[in-house]
């Protein structure tokens, strides 16, 4: 499930299908491994994975190399994009969504950002490593993982 937080943002629900069948292969973000809900990764949109990846290097990082993927809407729209690897919960991936409209336009709406921050046993570590890929939030030291407040119509509710 989708659900926009602004016209460029979104949060992506995913889980296991217990109607899918015949899966032999691992499914994306450790879904079969999952033992309750959990934020396991996050991204950043970049207009140009091969600038923002040679920026990203520059400062320190490699985000490692990009893979295209794509998948199909339930109106025929195609979607292609660009991803990064996951590396960590607190290290996002860079995602290009090239010239695919935003996921984020036809998301359920509703949704405000209202804080997202990390923790991690090492913070200036991880500062680091945000700022070589443009990332500005809070890091606090603890357990790595990270920490979200979304606000709706029936209030707000925090994660992780």
């Amino acid at each position: 499930m989708l659900c926009s937080l602004s016209p460029t943002s979104y949060l992506e629900i995913v889980g296991p299908d217990s109607e899918q069948s015949g899966i032999t292969a691992p499914r994306p973000f450790g879904v079969d491994e999952l033992t309750e809900a959990t934020i396991v990764s996050w991204a950043i949109g970049v207009a140009d994975m091969e600038s923002a990846s040679a920026a990203a290097r520059e400062a320190g990082y490699d985000p490692g190399h990009a893979r295209a993927m794509q998948r199909r809407r339930p109106d025929d729209t195609v979607l292609s994009w660009q991803l990064t690897a996951v590396v960590s919960r607190t290290v996002p991936f860079l995602i290009d969504w090239g010239t695919s409209p935003h996921p984020a336009e036809t998301a359920a709406p509703g949704l405000v950002l209202v804080e997202l921050r990390a923790r991690h046993p090492l913070p200036a570590e991880l500062s680091k490593t945000l700022d070589a890929l443009s990332v500005s939030m809070g890091v606090e030291h603890g357990d790595e993982g990270l920490v979200i407040e979304i606000h709706g119509s029936l209030g707000s509710v925090q994660f992780g």
